[in-house]
């Protein structure tokens, strides 16, 4: 299964479980658009990513950060390290970006919720998907380089 096709997935079980969802996420990001940003450099960065994911990137080796992150591959390992500190020391003591940090752990706690109650459809959604990907490998078998038809040579 496509890793977007699972994130839609939990994404609809989310949303069906929760019929106020869509609602305050709505209301989050007015909240976040009203609050005030202690340094705006800083901040845009916190608003475009998720924070455990923006730290996890900026700890990535030069060579993986590079490969993920082109435009900004000009940043070496300290400066990324002193760009991380910099990010966790502003955000306690943004409005904004202390706001959006609560609004990510609210996020991250209903993930986790969703694949609570709904665990056992989504092992077997994965199961299901795995099988299917691995019937049409499996059916792709014996096709040399061409995909014209049969491998002459096997």
């Amino acid at each position: 299964m496509a890793e977007q096709d699972f994130l839609d997935v939990l994404a609809e079980m989310m949303f069906a479980g929760d019929s106020e969802l869509a609602q305050r996420l709505a209301e989050q990001d007015e909240i976040l658009r009203q609050l005030p940003c202690r340094d705006e450099s800083v901040g845009r960065l916190v608003m475009e990513y998720d924070l455990e994911h923006l730290y996890a990137a900026l700890g990535l080796g030069d060579e993986d950060f590079a490969a993920r992150f082109p435009e900004m591959r000009h940043l070496a390992r300290g400066e990324r390290e002193r760009l991380a500190l910099t990010i966790r020391n502003h955000v306690p003591r943004c409005p904004r970006c202390a706001r959006k940090e609560g609004f990510e752990l609210e996020w991250s706690g209903s993930i986790n919720r969703a694949c609570r109650e709904n665990g056992e459809s989504l092992r077997r959604l994965l199961r299901e998907e795995s099988r299917a990907e691995a019937e049409a490998a499996k059916e792709g078998e014996g096709y040399g380089d061409s995909a014209l038809g049969p491998s002459t040579t096997g």
